[in-house]
């Protein structure tokens, strides 16, 4: 099988993770080479990829949904929770029923619209009705119309929507984001290297073709499997978020 060097005139365009997961799999196809100018250029593809590793893990993993978002939602499927309870009653009639809707044209008057205020806006309006809950001594009926557990519930998730949003409690420092477009970069630049390095080596005869070809195979199944859009059935490449560091290059 002949050396096709067009193949390898450029590294395949992939993430962070899909680049150290390459550079594994070229450490280990190419373990072993000899040829000393390819054995300097593996060990700056391995130098470059260590500190590109190192790096990425430092990076904290991003987060489904964000704490702040997490509170906001609590608290507005307990303020909906309070206020139908209370619409229900409503329905009733009688005395409760009366006292209901008196309760609800008070508390809201407009609904519950202020929920898709901005969070703090939503906060400090959510606030007021509580403080109105106090100030007009409702807390006895609503605990016998809605239940004493839902109003409970309803103040402990205001509170800590307050601290998710850093109004009632200072909020942790966010870690300054790690900035991996350099490291890749030369990661990157490594490993086209390394590659021209082998190839020129094949084509001036110091290196022998049948050797490199497995050497540069994990290029030219990173680039078919871009180019099909799906992973090689075969893959055994380790995960690249692992601890371990990159193979040796001996």
């Amino acid at each position: 099988m002949a050396l096709d060097a067009s193949l390898y005139e450029t590294i395949p365009q992939t993430n962070v993770a899909g680049t150290i997961a390459l550079i594994h799999s070229v450490l280990t196809a190419s373990k072993g080479v000899q040829l000393p100018a390819a054995k300097k250029a593996l060990r700056r593809v391995r130098d470059a990829g260590e500190a590109l590793r190192t790096q990425h893990q430092t990076v904290p993993p991003a987060k489904v949904e964000s704490v702040t978002r997490a509170a906001d939602s609590a608290v507005d499927r307990m303020w909906s929770a309070v206020a139908n309870r209370l619409a229900a009653n409503i329905e009733l009639g009688g005395a409760d029923g009366a006292e209901a809707a008196r309760i609800y044209a008070l508390l809201f008057a407009k609904g519950l619209t202020f929920l898709t205020l901005r969070y703090p806006e939503q906060w400090a309006e959510g606030e007021a009705i509580l403080g109105r809950i106090t100030s007009e001594g409702l807390e006895p009926t609503l605990d016998r119309l809605v239940g004493a557990p839902f109003l409970r519930e309803l103040r402990a998730r205001q509170a800590a929507y307050g601290e998710a949003l850093g109004i009632t409690k200072v909020k942790a420092a966010t870690p300054e984001p790690v900035n991996l477009v350099e490291p890749l970069r030369e990661a990157r630049a490594a490993l086209g290297t390394y590659v021209r390095v082998l190839i020129a080596a094949v084509e001036n005869g110091d290196f022998d073709e049948a050797s490199a070809i497995p050497m540069l195979a994990p290029l030219a199944s990173l680039r078919t499997s871009l180019r099909d859009k799906r992973k090689p059935a075969d893959s055994a490449e380790p995960s690249p978020v692992s601890p371990e560091p990159l193979p040796p290059v001996e």
